[in-house]
């Protein structure tokens, strides 16, 4: 099938091949409606597909959008990489998906890559990424937003941010369980405690605990050997599982976890149901993120969700805007959460504390090389 040339489009159209040129480049300001209309209806007609190849050796750009997450493993990336690809496509761009494992020289390497394929706009999700290195890439010409992540209080003035509120996720949290009845609350947080969004929860679950005058929390933060941030899936999950152990062993008026996000949720309730500790009906558990799983699990996890949709939508329009209109002030855009309420919090027991013991013969005490952090909240 013989391919469809921009001069038969041109004349189609009943103009000149410059024009049809100016009209897939979005050189449209002094373009008449009535002639995008004969264009469009050209291409239509005559089926014409434009040569993407050629349209970047001329601009030196492509309608590309690198996202930089550090592990589509964990269930939160993953999630929002779809929804970035689906904003990315209802703005006309496509995603370049760049898992860096969690790796500083990984990370840099994709930058340069990314600049290297002609990407202009950039969206990360990194704690790693210094604010020196961002200002760099904006001088070479790149377009970038934080989104969820980023390497200290203050970005450079012209990368916007854009983020869930992380200590109201927390409090909503906290809120709902003290009005379900409890008072002694441990929270589980990742021992590095070095990324934006983990120290903005822990200092959340302080801040609201303190709040409502509560004396009998405690912030429960299980080490591990590496020292750094875990974000896979099945790391998360046994981080909530050590927690556990902790908690029965240090805490155990505990009757309500709250997690720092989902699947450390997840680990929480099954090292929970294996002590034969009955969730909501002992211990309560809530969770932050609201993943799609928490939904599939028995019982279903009460979750603070982060509306993933809306971020991805603002961020990508945000990459937009400056490819548009060039680099201006940062925007600092920051979304509410929302509390879903499922079957895995209720009110605590009415009963002796002692039966929130595991069963005989169960060992929930830490082992003795087990390195472990924990902080005890009293209220003055």
């Amino acid at each position: 099938m013989k391919k469809v040339t921009i001069q038969e489009v041109a004349k189609e159209a009943g103009v000149s091949p410059t024009t049809v040129s100016n009209f897939f480049n979005d050189r449209l300001n002094h373009m008449r409606v009535g002639t995008k209309q004969r264009i469009e209806k050209a291409i239509a007609t005559l089926g014409y597909v434009p040569n993407q190849a050629a349209q970047q050796l001329r601009t030196g750009k492509t309608p590309m959008i690198g996202l930089l997450v550090p592990t589509v493993a964990n269930s939160f990336f993953g999630e929002l990489a779809v929804e970035m690809e689906q904003a990315a496509k209802e703005q006309g761009f496509r995603i370049i998906l760049c898992n860096t494992l969690q790796s500083a020289s990984n990370e840099r390497d994709f930058w340069f890559g990314l600049h290297a394929l002609g990407v202009r706009g950039v969206i990360c999700s990194s704690a790693l990424v210094t604010v020196e290195e961002l200002e760099e890439y904006v001088k070479m010409g790149l377009c970038v937003v934080a989104v969820d992540e980023k390497p200290c209080e203050h970005l450079p003035p012209s990368v916007d941010f854009v983020s869930i509120d992380h200590k109201q996720s927390i409090r909503l949290a906290v809120d709902h369980l003290v009005e379900l009845g409890h008072s002694s609350i441990s929270y589980i947080a990742d021992f590095s405690n070095t990324t934006f969004s983990r120290r903005s929860k822990a200092e959340g679950f302080l801040d609201a605990v303190a709040s409502h005058g509560l004396r009998d929390c405690h912030l429960v933060m299980p080490n591990h050997s590496e020292g750094t941030p875990r974000f896979s899936d099945k790391e998360l999950a046994e981080l909530g599982r050590t927690a556990v152990s902790i908690i029965l062993s240090e805490h155990p008026d505990t009757t309500a976890i709250v997690t720092f996000n989902d699947m450390t949720a997840l680990g929480a309730i099954e090292a929970l149901k294996e002590r034969q500790i009955a969730v909501p009906e002992r211990i309560s558990v809530v969770g932050i993120d609201g993943i799609s799983v928490g939904e599939l699990l028995s019982p279903t996890i009460t979750s603070v969700r982060q509306p993933l949709q809306m971020s991805a939508v603002k961020a990508i329009a945000s990459v937009a805007e400056q490819l548009d209109r060039g680099r201006r002030q940062r925007k600092d855009i920051i979304i509410a959460p929302e509390l879903i309420v499922r079957k895995s919090s209720a009110p605590p027991p009415r009963c002796n504390i002692d039966t929130l013991s595991p069963h005989p013969g169960t060992n929930d005490r830490p082992s003795p090389d087990e390195n472990i952090v924990t902080a005890r909240i009293n209220q003055k």
